[in-house]
């Protein structure tokens, strides 16, 4: 299955959704490093280093330069503008997500690893998934302030609990495939 199916169908679940977009709106992690991370460890067995691709990422722009200007116009618009233009700014937002997912999955096996302790046979191993999420999630939001000079906090970003959900949803996203 390829990122952007997976993306869509793992962001389709509810819950999902939420912790996703909480991540993004108070923990200023960019979603789609994360479905990258996720889908890489569920499908291929691989974990993303997050140092790697924060800083490849930084070298295109395509996320600073693109994408969040037209989320932040997004947002702006759902009170300034009529709603169609509203909708509208939401379509080309997902369309510059696309963009990124493809964009990602390009360079995917340039920014991963295969675990030391892991192979592609044992990429459905909750405790494992769940352990690379976590430190995956953490590494992330390093980067993430580092790259906008903000102090770092010892906030965990999710629980073991809600990993694990994440987990259930992968498997059966990848094998409705």
């Amino acid at each position: 299955m390829d990122l952007w199916t997976f993306a869509c169908a793992f962001y389709a679940d509810r819950k999902v959704q939420q912790q996703l977009l909480m991540l993004q709106d108070e923990q200023s992690l960019n979603v789609n490093h994360v479905l990258l991370g996720v889908w890489t460890f569920a499908e291929k067995g691989q974990q993303v280093v997050a140092n790697t691709l924060c800083q490849r990422e930084r070298r295109t722009g395509l996320v600073s330069q693109l994408i969040e200007p037209v989320r932040l116009f997004r947002r702006d618009s759902k009170t300034k503008y009529s709603p169609s233009v509203y909708l509208s700014m939401k379509n080309i937002e997902l369309r510059c997500e696309r963009l990124h997912l493809d964009w990602l999955a390009e360079i995917q096996s340039d920014v991963s690893v295969v675990s030391a302790n892991s192979t592609v046979q044992d990429k459905c191993n909750k405790t494992q998934f769940i352990n690379y999420l976590a430190h995956y999630l953490k590494d992330l939001l390093e980067e993430t302030r580092e790259s906008r000079d903000e102090s770092a906090t010892e906030r965990s970003v999710l629980d073991a609990s809600e990993l694990a959900n994440w987990f259930d949803v992968a498997r059966m996203v990848l094998s409705s495939d």
